[in-house]
């Protein structure tokens, strides 16, 4: 029962708004869970993961925006490398003046493989080939309907 009742007694310091009787070094618990905003993390689908192919269509998210493109984590990719740039040529099939006008960091987007050179570790992606909605790849030239 006293075992309880300190339990019970060092629960309710923790947890009290004006911190009374809290030992020192607990306001470092109270700053680690008070962060204003979240991090959001990718979605993973409950598709299993499959091999990196040239001429795929993957999931991805945005990790950074660039003056060159963006750069997107693939989803559900059983490869070594996950990352890829979408040049700014890439992004849609008009004249793009800066990649944020189109992409955000954490966007999820739907993007085909267009090519994988391991000796330099890069792989190039598109989102104007696939369909942003449905991820149904699209004629090379962006048509599609």
């Amino acid at each position: 029962e006293r075992t309880q009742a300190k339990v019970a007694e060092s629960r309710s310091d923790v947890l009290s708004d004006n911190g009374a009787g809290a030992r020192p070094g607990d306001d470092r618990h109270s700053s680690r869970w008070s962060r204003s905003e979240p991090t959001r993390r990718p979605v993973e689908e409950e598709e299993p993961s499959r091999p990196l192919e040239v001429g795929g269509v993957y999931r991805g998210q945005v990790t950074n925006v660039v003056d060159i493109g963006c750069f997107v984590r693939l989803q559900n990719v059983s490869a070594r490398r996950r990352e890829g740039l979408v040049h700014v040529s890439q992004l849609e099939n008009r004249r793009v003046g800066h990649p944020s006008d189109v992409v955000s960091r954490e966007d999820l987007v739907w993007v085909k493989v267009l090519s994988v050179d391991n000796d330099r570790n890069r792989i190039s992606l598109s989102m104007k080939e696939v369909d942003q909605a449905t991820g149904m790849p699209l004629a090379p030239n962006g048509g599609g309907g």
